[in-house]
């Protein structure tokens, strides 16, 4: 009997947590903790588990449609700021490589490796084919603190996922990352 779509998703995609890169930083749960211990004393603005994080979730759907509208999102305290940014998609041949900064389709990649074996036993992969992509940045350039270099700030995978959905579903109006490819917008968005 031959697998189905959704059984192939089911066996090949990955079910375990993945192994985190940051060690020493605070998560959602940290956070939580830390609001269990200074919690308002009033009853009712107390927030249980499932409260607090429905409102991480809807502060962060928010914080990606402020990006989306080309808003960045500057932190207090002058701690710096995040905004999204276009890039123009490449593809070139270097040594006998192939070198490209395209975003991998894993619909149709997936897809593909459903229905034939040797594409995913090969890995074929397949790219996005939009001549330009948007994705977030962090800018450190208005901080105003000590030891910059040593800090580090990975973007929530939560924001990320809201900022791609919503993405998909809209039109965004992004900073390019180079002043030189405003022609090349300009004529994209103008036919």
């Amino acid at each position: 009997m031959e697998e189905t779509y959704g059984e192939f998703i089911a066996r090949t995609t990955c079910k375990k947590g993945r192994k985190k890169k940051i060690n020493n930083s605070w998560g959602v749960y940290d956070y939580y903790k830390f609001y269990r211990k200074i919690k308002p004393k009033e009853k009712k603005y107390v927030l249980n588990e499932h409260e607090f994080y429905s409102l991480l979730r809807k502060v962060n759907q928010l914080l990606a449609e402020d990006l989306i509208q080309n808003n960045p999102i500057v932190f207090p305290y002058a701690l710096g700021e995040v905004y999204s940014k276009r890039q123009k998609a490449y593809t070139s041949f270097e040594n006998g490589r192939v070198m490209t900064n395209r975003r991998i389709d894993w619909n149709a990649t997936l897809k593909l490796w459903h229905e034939d074996k040797e594409a995913r036993e090969n890995k074929t992969l397949i790219r996005r084919t939009e001549p330009y992509f948007d994705s977030l940045a962090y800018s450190k350039r208005n901080a105003k603190y000590k030891n910059m270099r040593y800090y580090s700030f990975r973007i929530n995978k939560y924001l990320l996922t809201d900022f791609y959905k919503i993405h998909s579903q809209s039109n965004v109006n992004a900073i390019l990352s180079s002043v030189k490819d405003f022609e090349d917008i300009k004529n994209l968005y103008n036919g």
